[in-house]
């Protein structure tokens, strides 16, 4: 398992860096977490360009303010791959905050039926 959280408030990666990132996760990994934002496009790279066959995917809050372009690319990318058997959003710090898993929406319904896709709370541990 190796999570990524944020260390800026705003991480701008080159092509080149996102690839190197991906290249850089081990083939035998199969639980990856994310704690930082990134642009619908940079994630699409890093997914293409990682060689490793993830099962789980843990994203932390800081990265899960996103909106369904991003679920787009994991369902795209799970069933391409066959990865992602589940797909964890942590929750919000506070009510007012919302995700992508508290809009409801069709794309939402169709990615449940591809991913596990599950809620965990704010500062736990995805697998509790």
């Amino acid at each position: 398992s190796l999570t990524l959280k944020k260390v800026l408030d705003d991480i701008t990666f080159d092509i080149k860096s996102i690839q190197n990132l991906a290249l850089s996760i081990p083939k035998t990994l199969i639980n990856f977490g994310i704690g930082f934002k990134m642009p619908p496009q940079t994630l699409d790279l890093f997914l293409k360009n990682c060689r490793a066959e993830l099962v789980g995917l843990d994203l932390y809050y800081y990265f899960n303010m996103i909106d369904d372009s991003f679920l787009e690319i994991f369902v795209q990318h799970a069933k391409e791959n066959q990865c992602f058997k589940r797909l964890n959003f942590e929750e919000a710090p506070s009510t007012h905050l919302k995700s992508v898993l508290d809009r409801p929406s069709k794309l939402l319904e169709h990615a449940k039926k591809v991913i596990n896709i599950k809620k965990f709370k704010f500062g736990a541990n995805p697998s509790d």
